[in-house]
């Protein structure tokens, strides 16, 4: 039992459960082709990002890195997150 007791192994669980739901949420619920499914579709994205930000802090090790390649991953990780969600929001139609 002592794989539960490593941290890793919550964070996968956690990760799992997250691909998990987005893939329900966002299976054939046709959330690309109309505006009220507009907040599922970036909820899933924001999601994404979080998820990056968990395998990129815990699986790659960016946690124990020096203070500047931690601020250079959190920003990495926003400026994509923004950027998607606003090319998602720019490709809506008008309400």
């Amino acid at each position: 039992m002592t794989l539960l007791r490593h941290h890793a192994t919550w964070i996968w669980l956690l990760l799992a459960t997250v691909t998990g739901l987005s893939w329900w949420f966002g299976s054939d619920h046709g959330i690309h082709s109309s505006t009220p499914h507009a907040g599922i579709a970036i909820g899933l994205l924001i999601a994404a990002c979080i998820k990056a930000r968990l395998i990129i802090f815990h699986f790659m090790e960016v946690r124990h890195a020096p203070w500047p390649l931690r601020l250079v991953c959190d920003v990495w990780v926003l400026v994509v997150g923004v950027s998607l969600i606003s090319l998602y929001w720019m490709g809506l139609p008008p309400a």
